[in-house]
């Protein structure tokens, strides 16, 4: 911010002591009067300190645009944040991670999301109108919280619950299996980041999974371990690892506080 101190925040050229400029009414950021191309009436209305007129940068209408999307996302935070103290209460205030209460958030109170793919390669919009067709979220009592199509012609549609969602893949295989592949779409697992392992006895994917599994006590037999993708990092001459697993092995991760991969020991 200090950088663009007495710069237009349009062109970012200094602002001259002669120029006529412009005050942003949401970051009071300066521009210049030609670039924020403002009517002449708009012009006469600025200097006004009484105006219903405002002028709004870019940048903050960019901002703006997205606070629903935000405040959203704020409140399911807000939700999450809220099982967890739950969750603390219910296991004698025992501490829990994020992923812990996403693990542990009620199955029908979870989001289904479901993907309809035609067989014969429809358009989207075709394949969304043969649904609209053949079922009515009323008679389903169901909700419907989002439904959209994809470039491949696909059909995507998220239901509040799960048990929402199994009911309207139910009817939708009853009603739509000769033309139409039904599948439930699956949450990603919790991902986890490994730096700085040794190359020499990690060269595939099974490798660096057993060679986890074996350094690592604390992983167990059952716990879900996936290696999903190896980087080598040229400068360091070593590799990054990412691995998907479990919520619940993500946070014994997060409490061991160390990885011991090869010859390392990664936090």
């Amino acid at each position: 911010m200090e950088e663009e101190q007495g710069k237009c925040i349009k062109c970012k050229e200094r602002i001259e002591e002669d120029e006529t400029i412009h005050n942003c009414d949401s970051c009071l950021r300066q521009i210049h009067t030609q670039c924020a191309k403002l009517s002449p009436s708009e012009e006469r209305c600025m200097p006004l300190k009484k105006r219903i007129s405002l002028y709004i940068c870019i940048e903050c209408k960019a901002l703006i645009a997205r606070m629903p999307f935000i405040m959203k996302t704020l409140d399911e935070i807000k939700l999450d944040i809220n099982q967890i103290k739950q969750n603390q209460i219910n296991n004698g205030g025992q501490r829990k991670t994020y992923a812990d209460a996403l693990e542990l958030k009620p199955t029908a109170n979870t989001e289904q999301t479901i993907i309809i793919k035609a067989k014969n390669k429809k358009n989207a919009n075709n394949t969304r109108k043969l649904i609209e067709e053949k079922l009515n979220p009323s008679a389903l009592e169901i909700g419907i919280k989002k439904v959209r199509s994809t470039k491949e012609g696909d059909v995507i549609i998220k239901c509040p619950t799960k048990l929402e969602g199994e009911k309207l893949k139910t009817a939708m295989i009853n009603e739509l299996a000769d033309t139409c592949t039904i599948e439930k779409i699956k949450k990603r697992p919790t991902r986890i980041k490994i730096t700085g392992v040794d190359k020499k006895e990690n060269k595939n994917h099974q490798e660096v999974e057993r060679n986890l599994r074996k350094q690592n006590t604390w992983i167990n037999e059952e716990d879900e371990l996936t290696v999903t993708f190896i980087k080598h990092m040229k400068k360091n001459d070593n590799l990054t690892i990412y691995v998907e697993c479990s919520a619940g092995l993500y946070h014994k991760a997060i409490s061991q506080k160390k990885v011991y991969a090869g010859w390392q020991q990664q936090h």
